[in-house]
């Protein structure tokens, strides 16, 4: 971890007015449609593998916030329309055309549970996310990437083994990683992400440029803004999709609600 002294240069995000074309999903022209699927046993999680196929399987795993380990263990999971393609099933907005000046933006919705990432205001990537439980929560905020690690061992607790660790708050130690995400927030605080994602968002994101002295930023990382509340009490959104298409969605509106990047 950083020493949480280390002195920041001042940069402020792009402005950025997060206004889209109509909203729509990256798949945006058909609905995509939603079954509850009733899990018996290990056996019947696994012959829904076979009927999805490989990639249909990891899309669903997506789609309803679980890795294959806890959906082995679930009794209900959320199936989309076969043949859909992972951004066809995104809740994020395809372009957010104010953005379209900056180069990396990576959102994250601890409402719906999924990050996004954005190329000059174009959608490049989506998955789901574990963010902390109730006792735990992860805090909402604008961040940017410190350091990232292949491989890292948690400060907290020598067991938590995280891969593909990238920290945003030296501070407080949150970071994005590989774990375990069993359908419902439950982290400490951390950004727990699937294997695929946590790799392909380590590759992806930039780290902060120090000065020689190895101490003072000087140029941040990508930037990362983390919003939304996620309610503990209420039924998970994706499991409302097989009656809304839409449950999960996140619009421009809400992004912007959350966090005025336009007023700021």
């Amino acid at each position: 971890m950083r020493p949480a002294g280390i002195r920041r240069a001042r940069t402020a995000f792009a402005v950025i007015l997060l206004l889209s074309a109509p909203f729509g999903h990256a798949g945006a022209g058909t609905e995509t449609h939603y079954r509850a699927v009733a899990i018996e046993g290990a056996g019947s999680a696994a012959r829904l593998r076979v009927e999805l196929g490989r990639e249909g399987f990891l899309n669903m795993l997506k789609i309803n916030r679980i890795d294959e380990t806890h959906a082995m263990r679930a009794d209900t999971l959320v199936v989309p329309d076969p043949g859909a393609g992972l951004l066809e099933l995104s809740p994020w907005p395809a372009v957010l055309r104010g953005a379209d000046s900056t180069r990396k933006l990576l959102l994250v919705s601890l409402r719906t549970q999924a990050f996004a990432a954005y190329e000059m205001g174009k959608l490049v990537c989506w998955g789901p996310i574990c963010s902390g439980g109730p006792s735990s929560p992860t805090r909402a905020g604008r961040f940017s990437v410190n350091w990232k690690a292949a491989f890292h061992i948690s400060s907290v607790d020598s067991s938590w083994i995280m891969p593909w660790t990238v920290n945003i708050d030296s501070s407080v130690g949150t970071a994005l990683h590989q774990y375990a995400l069993p359908g419902r927030p439950a982290s400490h605080c951390c950004i727990r992400l699937m294997e695929d994602d946590a790799r392909w968002i380590y590759e992806w994101v930039d780290a902060w440029t120090l000065a020689p002295d190895g101490e003072t930023v000087f140029a941040p990382g990508t930037p990362v803004i983390i919003f939304g509340d996620y309610d503990y009490d209420a039924a998970p959104p994706w499991r409302l999709l097989p009656g809304n298409p839409n449950a999960t969605a996140v619009s421009p509106e809400e992004i912007e609600s959350a966090y005025p990047l336009s007023a700021r």
